[in-house]
């Protein structure tokens, strides 16, 4: 296992109070370091701060992985995971991506975890959708038609792809180095040096590099010529390689020699011995023809790149905008939902006091009957007594009648005596 330096540019309003970083906050921009491990087999946690990244290069199963930071203790580190957030097809986007453990926010501080074939870095949302455009039109990383591929295998696809670009990169830096592992030499594992620090796959400016394009006398024109530079960084090899415009100038080591007069000829070729001056001249001029047409070819098919880029940066700023609206839509959803529930809250609150004023005035209500009822079976035993009463007293006057009877008669009698 070995590793490599990897620095990206962030907004130092970006990253969250209690970061380990020594940083400027009065500058607009600065490079935070990572450290990109390859060894072979998953991740081990003896190893890896927060934000570094491991790739597993086990031959046919390339796997990235992320180390995040315990959220609960600090800055401690926390577990390796793996990264699939390959498909940007989740809406919102920023919840479905993997943001910088030390990120303030997943939404405003948009810093992601990205890889594409020019590498393995932390960038913004805006230039990894432009790299996934890129990626699909270069069919890089893409499932195939009719074919269930899972993310996984899509993410092993662009590592690998990521791989073979270093190795043309470090095959054209250092062109000595086949003889070299012909030789029984063992080419050092690559370092910082090889790739520049994790530029993206989408060129900040919108605008791709062209290759160099030569000119019907093999060198480069000067519209598109390319400065070399010790330090520049490679042209990347997904671009595809510069060919020469006509087969005449594709092989090097065919000697041209040019005479006053007369157009490039072969010294060594036999059938042009005894060619006149005129059939030089002639086959010089269709050789330069042929140039012409193929550089006129060149330039019409860099102005139908140069359109479908702007083709694709037009679908790209509507993709942007599409997600832009959709998350602005969850948004409102969001607050709609807010909004509802605290008024269903409120007028929950309200439901359960009128609830409980119910229940009180029918507590009160039970109150009052049970004293009633009380009341009633008072007056009902009063009432039963008063029954009592009121026969006690029929039957005396019953008593009564029936003496007064008597005593009439014998009143009666009394007198007729």
């Amino acid at each position: 296992m070995f590793s490599l330096q990897r620095s990206f540019s962030v907004r130092p309003a970006a990253l969250s109070s209690g970061h380990p970083y020594a940083l400027n906050s009065s500058a607009p921009s600065c490079d935070i370091p990572f450290l990109e491990y390859r060894g072979v087999g998953p991740p081990q946690p003896t190893f890896g701060e927060p934000g570094d990244v491991y790739v597993d290069l086990t031959p046919g199963m390339y796997a990235l992985y992320w180390r995040d930071r315990d959220h609960a203790l600090g800055t401690r580190p926390g577990q390796w995971e793996r990264w699939t957030a390959l498909l940007l097809d989740k809406i919102p986007l920023h919840r479905y991506l993997i943001p910088h453990p030390w990120a303030r926010s997943s939404q405003s501080s948009d810093v992601f975890l990205w890889v594409d074939p020019n590498g393995i870095t932390w960038t913004s949302k805006d230039n990894l959708c432009a790299s996934r455009v890129l990626m699909v039109q270069r069919n890089v990383g893409t499932p195939a038609p009719g074919r269930a591929t899972s993310t996984e295998a899509l993410v092993s696809d662009v590592l690998h792809k990521m791989l073979e670009v270093e190795n043309t990169r470090r095959r054209s830096q250092n062109p000595d180095g086949d003889n070299r592992r012909s030789a029984g030499i063992t080419q050092p594992p690559p370092d910082a040096s090889h790739r520049p620090s994790s530029r993206p796959f989408f060129h900040p400016s919108g605008r791709s590099t062209p290759a160099s394009i030569r000119t019907p006398m093999g060198g480069a024109g000067p519209s598109h010529r390319r400065l070399d530079h010790p330090n520049s960084p490679p042209p990347p090899a997904f671009a595809g390689p510069s060919r020469a415009l006509s087969p005449i100038y594709s092989s090097p080591s065919s000697p041209v020699s040019t005479s006053r007069g007369s157009g490039p000829s072969s010294s060594n070729s036999p059938r042009f011995m005894n060619e006149s001056p005129g059939d030089r001249l002639r086959r010089a001029t269709e050789e330069m023809n042929k140039a012409l047409h193929a550089e006129e070819l060149m330039k019409q098919r860099f102005r139908e790149k140069t359109r479908e880029l702007a083709r694709f940066k037009t679908q790209e700023k509507e993709l942007m905008a599409m997600s832009y609206r959709h998350e602005k839509r969850e948004m409102e959803f969001n607050a709609a939902i807010a909004s509802a529930e605290s008024k269903s809250a409120g007028e929950l609150a309200k439901i359960q006091e009128a609830l409980a004023a119910v229940q009180r005035e029918g507590d009160a209500v039970r109150r009052e009957l049970e004293v009633s009822v009380t009341r009633l079976k008072c007056s009902e035993e009063e009432l039963a007594g008063a029954k009592k009463q009121i026969e006690g007293l029929r039957s005396y006057l019953d008593t009564l009648e029936s003496g007064n009877i008597r005593l009439k008669e014998d009143l009666a009698r009394a007198r007729e005596e």
